[in-house]
């Protein structure tokens, strides 16, 4: 679904404001995703005066920006490095929050842990939604995974390539190795499944069933027990 031109408007719009941009920037660069923060630097630079003046600024060839910034371009550090000092920004290293401020599971793990869905706007979340919105995989609204008490756990999405439902995980879940997902959804079906808990942020709760993410009403996890 093409972006609508007011949309676009608004956001080059909030990206003339320098913290804008930067904070806009840093979440694309969270994301991991190499074609996202080339998407991110595209929208700054066309919010700064577009591609023909970052290239009289860079002294940098105008078809090679295009071919930098594109989905399959890969530019090198010194490029990188040059692009962002162009547009007013640095690259810089912060260091991870230490281990002893982070949250950590309780002593005694739950014996289950039951998820609600909700669905949020791409208003209600900010920049990072701002940007999810820019791209042809992702929505205008997401889908988050909560607890009882309203912490949010991830996010959930569906890998249509791979058949996947999973849960993008933000939060800190039990330290549990094998786990059994109970998935309820709104017209009342119940989807079973065993899992391994996975080492990056991507838990897997559901292989090779078609489901719309919308239609998710409760997710429970829970020790898998012989």
């Amino acid at each position: 679904m093409p972006r609508s031109r007011s949309y676009q408007d608004k956001l080059l719009e909030d990206l003339k404001d320098p913290g804008e941009a930067a904070e806009y920037l840093n979440t694309a660069l969270e994301e991991g995703d190499r074609e996202m923060f080339l998407l991110a630097l595209r929208n700054v630079a066309d919010a700064r005066g577009g591609i023909s003046k970052l290239a009289e600024s860079t002294l940098l060839n105008r078809e090679n920006l295009y071919r930098m910034l594109s989905d399959k371009g890969n530019p090198e550090f010194y490029s990188l490095y040059t692009l962002l000092n162009a547009l007013g920004f640095r690259l810089a290293v912060e260091a991870k929050e230490p281990d002893h401020k982070r949250e950590t599971p309780p002593t005694t793990e739950p014996q289950v842990l039951v998820l609600q869905t909700r669905s949020v706007a791409a208003s209600s979340r900010g920049k990072q939604l701002a940007l999810a919105a820019d791209t042809s995989q992702r929505e205008l609204e997401t889908i988050v995974a909560i607890t009882p008490d309203g912490k949010e756990i991830g996010t959930l999405e569906y890998d249509f390539q791979t058949a996947e439902l999973f849960l993008r995980v933000r939060g800190v879940l039990p330290n549990w190795q094998i786990i059994d997902v109970e998935i309820q959804t709104k017209d009342g079906e119940q989807l079973l499944q065993t899992i391994l808990r996975p080492t990056g942020p991507r838990l897997v709760l559901l292989r090779g069933k078609p489901v719309k993410k919308a239609m998710i009403r409760q997710i429970s996890l829970r020790p898998h027990s012989e």
